[in-house]
């Protein structure tokens, strides 16, 4: 479990290649695993956030999981915490070579976007209610005075 973004995930490994696997390496909107795809920055911050949590996982590279981010053929392009220099290290991996990848899911369920209107709709119903209110008494007044 590891908080990145203020968001808490739950990240697991699978070991394979990126043709075997293909949809996987995706942001979770378009069916994939890798919240972090697409962003150099977001993975690092994932590698920062799982540390040494899962030990050696790809030991011919002596790192941990790799979080890949970007593909470009044949090429699969990832972050890793590096055990050999105790840093976040570039990754380029073919994409037929079986490794081991980080995959998370997020647990936290998001807030539907029609709530935060909802929260909005109550003080302008309420300053209609005002509105009518004020209106009654003026109306209520003029007519009194009449």
């Amino acid at each position: 479990m590891v908080t990145v973004g203020g968001v808490q995930y739950d990240v697991t490994t699978f070991t394979g290649t990126y043709n075997a696997n293909t949809s996987k390496f995706a942001l979770p909107t378009n069916g994939g695993v890798m919240p972090w795809w697409g962003s150099q920055t977001l993975t690092d911050s994932f590698v920062q956030a799982v540390g040494t949590s899962f030990g050696v996982q790809n030991s011919g590279a002596n790192t941990g999981p790799f979080f890949a981010y970007l593909y470009s053929s044949p090429n699969v392009q990832a972050r890793a915490y590096s055990y050999n220099t105790s840093q976040v290290a570039s990754i380029t991996q073919v994409n037929t070579n079986s490794r081991v990848y980080a995959q998370a899911a997020t647990l936290e369920t998001p807030v539907p976007a029609p709530l935060p209107l909802l929260g909005a709709a109550l003080p302008l119903s309420f300053c209609r209610r005002l509105r009518r209110r004020s209106k009654r008494l003026r109306h209520g007044a003029s007519s009194r005075l009449a």
